[in-house]
């Protein structure tokens, strides 16, 4: 009997934890031909979303494991040691906000056995605040371009992966990088499923726009060596504006004879350099730190707990 593996993160999710392991058994009960395993992995709530998690490994040992870390790792890490947890011949990642559906379950194992290693539910639709949706519908655009691997428009990690593959994750173990990164960089093709993203069932996103804005700068700056070609061709582009800019400055002020036009130019076309020289330096910190984190030997997570493994 094939198991299948469903990996549930969690922060501050009290409200929300219980329901969809209910809908999560539910669906799964409609598939007698497979076991399964419900994985969830909690950030350290400061809610009850412990004691839950608690109750519901006791009452359902056979198909509930909880992983407790020992704080926020941040959603990519946390979801990364999940992984690594799993036991089934494939993995479903759902969010426990219900806004990716658990009646998606059947249908994501149905397109997994046609044979698809990847199969990802896409948003065509959402009903969560419209200018958030456009805004990440730009994002996706501008990723695609800068990206050096295909990217998939409003695809995330919701659905399921083969086994094969989250073995390859393991193997090549990087913190820095989510499975949906892995996925696109190791050239592994995605089926798609289109479905509505709905508003959370309950409770409060952690995101804000900071952290979304530094997932996105990492996300891209992970998959795209363009941004560092268009620096360098910037640069140079840059340098030779300077150039003609002195060599017209130095002509006005020799015909004119009028020091002040001369300075003010200088002055701009300096300024102008420095903050392009200042924004390259803050984009080659950000690879920088990026290979640190590659090449450092930092665990995924640390857990504090782990039940029913």
């Amino acid at each position: 009997m094939k198991c299948i593996s469903i990996c549930v993160p969690c922060y501050n999710e009290e409200a929300s934890i219980e329901l969809m392991y209910n809908a999560i058994c539910e669906q799964m009960h409609q598939l007698k031909e497979y076991d399964y395993e419900i994985v969830f992995a909690d950030n350290r709530s400061t809610d009850q979303s412990e004691i839950i998690l608690r109750h519901l490994a006791e009452i359902d040992k056979k198909h509930v494991k909880v992983i407790l870390n020992n704080h926020n790792w941040g959603p990519k890490r946390s979801g990364l040691n999940m992984l690594y947890r799993t036991s089934g011949d494939a993995v479903i990642i759902i969010p426990c906000d219900f806004q990716e559906p658990p009646e998606m379950i059947p249908d994501l194992i149905k397109e997994w056995e046609k044979g698809h290693l990847v199969v990802r539910g896409q948003k065509v639709q959402s009903r969560e605040n419209g200018l958030m949706y456009a805004v990440r519908s730009v994002y996706y655009s501008l990723f695609e371009k800068l990206s050096d691997y295909k990217q998939y428009k409003h695809v995330t990690g919701f659905g399921i992966t083969d086994k094969s593959v989250i073995d390859n994750l393991r193997k090549y173990k990087d913190n820095n990088r989510g499975l949906q990164a892995f996925i696109c960089a190791m050239g592994y093709d995605i089926h798609t499923i289109p479905y509505t993203q709905e508003k959370r069932k309950s409770g409060k996103s952690s995101y804000n726009l900071v952290k979304y804005i530094d997932l996105a700068v990492n996300n891209i700056l992970q998959s795209s060596t363009k941004i560092l070609k268009g620096i360098l061709t910037f640069g140079v582009f840059c340098l030779a504006i300077t150039f003609i800019g002195f060599i017209v400055s130095l002509v006005v002020w020799l015909i004119t004879k009028t020091i002040n036009v001369f300075i003010v130019l200088l002055l701009f076309l300096f300024f102008v350099l420095f903050s392009i020289i200042m924004c390259t330096i803050g984009i080659l910190g950000q690879y920088i730190q990026i290979l640190i984190q590659k090449v450092s030997n930092e665990p995924t997570v640390i857990e504090r707990e782990i039940i029913n493994f």
